[in-house]
């Protein structure tokens, strides 16, 4: 067994900090989420038939009686209120992502208190539901006021950003794969952990006295691990706004002419020599339209190869693929208590299957079909979408328990698509539209939530009672759309991939014919530097007498007179 010593293991907390806040974030976020349903199911339940504790207690277990119709009455009201709550909380969200990019990119040192503010919300949150199960008699309406606090903290999309922000900053390139993928491991354990350990403390005697279940240990948990992410994040992550680059160039020798200072310069915010901004005028900066109608113009702008065509057609298809994903958040809990009569516990500890089969295959499958069997992406996309289709209609058709679990295995690949998705956009746009497509992707993700809830809570409250397995059914047609759309992009991925076109390749890397990129170490090294470099040309004399140079991309005027800065990208020829 390998012993760290006390330098090491301080080293090793240093590194993975960002890793260790999410995850404590995200288990306290998700850990309360069937606890709420519940809590507003028996607040109905007892509110309808009162001095019937022992019945709503065991709702799920009354099919086909005289409490049926009460049951499923209660189910309806707990999902509409629940389609609320994601309303309240995603909204917000949606606005947030449209701004968020350029909030972080210009101020990166406010990533730490953005990230800090999620968790000091989420404490809010479960004190007032902690208030709501104190006082029971309150109507289950009031338990909305709880999302309050998580719509201002910008809920998911504030903690996602800020953490790809901080490690895309203070990890080399060549590493930044393997730190995501780290990341995604802490995330992979805390979601599932998260639903199973709420379900199990839920199940536990009531901690304290004249409560109907343990809400409120639920809640307290979830603090605890709120308030250990807040102050882990607001201790050690207190060199946001320096990057991996900016330190190394610290750390080596420095020049005020040296090209990377004018890079360091050309980041900061406008006026930023002016002296440091009030609060408002951050505000104003940040909150300003003019970032949202440039990132809108570059999706919509025309582009060669017919490009616009198939990249809004992708985000389409992107935007409906989550209706899928999504629906086991929306009524997963309430359709397992009507078809399969799981009560919390028991439906916390399975659920937790739907989160890891896929996720382990996720992993463990793109390395296979992209390297050893040389697939296309829109291949491995063809198998995501179809398995999603398939999980939908399993799930819809068999309504017992063998459904449920036919349904996951059918449906275990259908975490590649939303990867695919980005995979086939990055083949469409040029390499300095990523950032702003990107970020329209992030609001598209963030509508989610909401478009999957709609849809499935209008359509899981119409058919409850006779046909329950309907909106499964109906969501398995909706995402035959990604399915027929990476099937055409398959058929016509020689039109519109620009890498196999030839024309993706960054300058200094050759194209291969059948379009891969040859990257030797080499020319990587020298890619790097080029691109991390951003040459102040003042006299043009000297540099046709030195080096003959290429330039790709536009240039700037910053001074008057005969200083050109070029950004983008430059192609040096001896």
């Amino acid at each position: 067994m390998v012993k760290l010593t006390a330098k090491e293991l301080l080293e090793l907390v240093k590194l993975l900090r960002i890793d260790v806040f999410l995850m404590l974030a995200v288990f306290a976020l998700l850990m309360p989420a069937v606890t709420v349903t519940q809590l507003s199911q028996d607040k109905y339940c007892m509110n309808t038939i009162p001095g019937n504790e022992s019945i709503c207690l065991e709702l799920e277990k009354h099919a086909n009686d005289s409490y049926t119709p009460i049951r499923n009455m209660v189910l309806e009201k707990a999902t509409t209120l629940k389609m609320y709550s994601t309303i309240i909380v995603t909204v917000p969200g949606i606005v947030f992502s449209l701004f968020l990019g350029y909030w972080v990119d210009a101020y990166p040192g406010h990533i730490r208190y953005m990230l800090t503010l999620g968790p000091i919300c989420g404490i809010l949150q479960n004190l007032i539901l902690i208030y709501q199960c104190l006082a029971f008699d309150i109507k289950p309406i009031a338990l909305l006021y709880a999302n309050i606090p998580a719509a201002l903290s910008g809920y998911m999309v504030i903690l996602m950003t800020g953490a790809y922000t901080y490690i895309t900053r203070k990890t080399p390139p060549k590493y930044r794969a393997i730190r995501f993928a780290i990341l995604e491991l802490f995330m992979f354990i805390s979601m599932p952990a998260s639903t199973t350990v709420g379900g199990y403390v839920l199940a536990l005697k009531p901690w304290f006295s004249g409560q109907h279940r343990n809400y409120i240990g639920v809640f307290i948990i979830s603090i605890i691990s709120s308030a250990v992410s807040a102050l882990w994040v607001a201790i050690l992550l207190n060199d946001a706004g320096t990057s991996e680059e900016e330190m190394n160039n610290n750390n080596g020798p420095s020049s005020g002419d040296s090209p990377r200072n004018n890079r360091h310069e050309l980041n900061k915010p406008a006026n930023s020599k002016d002296g440091p901004k009030s609060t408002k005028a951050i505000f104003l900066e940040i909150i300003n339209i003019r970032n949202v109608s440039n990132t809108m113009n570059t999706a919509f702008k025309k582009r060669d190869h017919n490009g616009r065509f198939f990249l809004l057609f992708t985000m389409v298809s992107m935007a409906i693929c989550l209706i899928g994903y999504m629906g086991e958040n929306a009524i997963g809990f309430q359709f397992a208590q009507r078809v399969y009569h799981w009560n919390a516990e028991y439906y916390s500890f399975m659920s937790a299957f739907i989160i890891i089969i896929p996720a382990i295959v996720t992993i463990i499958t793109p390395p296979i079909l992209i390297h050893k069997f040389h697939l296309h992406d829109t291949v491995i996309g063809i198998i995501g979408s179809l398995s999603l289709v398939l999980c939908m209609f399993l799930r819809g058709l068999i309504l017992n328990e063998a459904g449920f679990f036919v349904g996951i295995a059918f449906g275990s690949f259908m975490g590649l698509l939303p990867i695919c998705n980005r995979s086939v956009i990055a083949r469409i746009i040029k390499y300095n539209e990523i950032g702003q497509i990107y970020a329209l992707l992030s609001c598209i993700e963030s509508t989610g939530p909401l478009i999957s809830s709609l849809f499935f809570s209008k359509l899981f409250n119409a058919t409850i009672n006779d046909a329950p397995g309907v909106v499964y059914i109906a969501a398995g047609f909706v995402v035959l759309f990604p399915l027929i759309n990476m099937t055409w992009l398959f058929c016509t991925r020689k039109s519109w991939d620009l890498v196999l076109l030839g024309e993706m390749a960054p300058p200094g890397v050759p194209a291969t014919e059948n379009g891969t990129q040859e990257m030797t170490f080499e020319s990587v090294v020298n890619q790097e530097n080029i691109d991390q470099s951003r040459v102040v040309y003042i006299n043009s004399t000297q540099i046709e007498s030195q080096k003959e140079l290429d330039i790709d991309d536009k240039i700037e005027e910053i001074i008057t007179g005969k200083v050109e800065i070029v950004f983008e990208r430059v192609t040096e020829k001896e």
